[in-house]
């Protein structure tokens, strides 16, 4: 079986302490599978920070990889916020272990059940991914694998303000694609398909504001997919009015930035508002990672309805305008019109 997350983003701020949970939860996952080969894949972004990270954090890393016993072994892509030089990323050391592959460089890599996935780890620049991928469509024709594993921002992928981004194009996959290949990405935190190659998705909210439907993937030897959702807390920022109740959506545990919305005319009440609030907070089991008020504004008066008629656009009529519409006004006969044009002409002259 593969198990298949990313964009892990490990942190040593205890506000993500949550985030740590993951890797032993996929690793029960894996221990409820009669795999004999149980991997998983993680496509990037391992941490959060590109560099210099504390002792504390890359112990727990380390030892939480380690104490996963049901998972046979781990492939983790280079993502972008996993190095600063290409060459060197912090977790490189990770490769010499036993039981996990840290891709560097693009490299086929064995799965199992006898398949293969040929990866390609984030590259900065556009024109060096472009050839990457072309080496991996060369590859394709001389031996056949059957995923492609990436780490890269393609354009059209929506990110999880909802904007959509710009990177590289997707269309050069589609010969894969058309094979038959397999292609998932990492970099992207919201779950979706884009094209031919489908973005997994982060395995929980990473920022105040993510509302996307958190995801991880198992695929079976057969390769039936399913997602799976790792039950991580929500981090919403709402904005309420002052005696409106905590959205019902959110849930205890769940991580909320809270803005109070008031007339400037009612701040001086904030302080009995506010504790208010910090009560409706506590009694939802809700962790609050800030509180403040924000100034309601009066919608603008909008500028009266004119009940002045509009005065038509006047046009400047030729000569010839002049006599056809005299001439259809008065049935005058289409000779005397042509000669009143020629009368007219030659006034003009003088």
């Amino acid at each position: 079986m593969l198990l298949v997350a990313t964009d892990l983003h490990f942190t040593d701020q205890p506000d993500d302490n949550y985030r740590f949970g993951l890797l032993p939860w996929l690793n029960r996952l894996a221990g409820e599978s009669k795999d004999k080969e149980r991997v998983c894949l993680i496509l990037g972004d391992l941490t959060d920070k590109k560099n210099r990270h504390d002792a504390l954090l890359v112990n727990r890393i380390t030892s939480e990889i380690e104490a996963c016993d049901h998972i046979t072994h781990f492939i983790i892509l280079k993502g972008n916020h996993d190095y600063i030089e290409e060459t060197v990323p912090f977790f490189k050391f990770l490769d010499n272990r036993n039981q996990i592959t840290f891709v560097i460089d693009p490299q086929r890599v064995p799965l199992p059940n006898g398949k293969t996935a040929y990866c390609i780890p984030h590259i900065r620049k556009n024109d060096e991914f472009d050839a990457a991928v072309a080496k991996a469509i060369a590859s394709y024709k001389e031996d056949k694998y059957d995923y492609l594993l990436l780490h890269q921002t393609f354009t059209g992928a929506q990110a999880s303000n909802g904007s959509e981004m710009k990177g590289v194009y997707f269309d050069q996959l589609a010969p894969l694609h058309k094979k038959g290949v397999r292609i998932l990405s990492g970099d992207i935190h919201v779950p979706q398909d884009l094209g031919p190659l489908t973005y997994v998705g982060s395995p929980y909210a990473v920022h105040f504001g993510d509302t996307f439907k958190p995801r991880c993937m198992v695929i079976t030897n057969k390769g039936l997919e399913t997602d799976v959702r790792y039950p991580a807390p929500k981090k919403r920022s709402v904005a309420l009015k002052p005696d409106a109740g905590i959205p019902s959506h959110l849930k205890k545990g769940d991580h909320v930035k809270i803005q109070v919305m008031l007339p400037r005319e009612e701040f001086h009440q904030w302080e009995l508002i506010r504790a208010s609030m910090l009560e409706k907070i506590k009694a939802r089991g809700l962790l609050c990672f800030g509180l403040e008020i924000k100034e309601q504004k009066p919608k603008e008066a909008q500028p009266p309805l004119s009940t002045e008629k509009e005065t038509p656009a006047q046009t400047t009529l030729n000569d010839g305008d002049v006599v056809n519409n005299f001439v259809a006004a008065n049935k005058i006969d289409s000779d005397v019109a042509e000669m009143a044009k020629k009368i007219m002409e030659r006034s003009n002259d003088y």
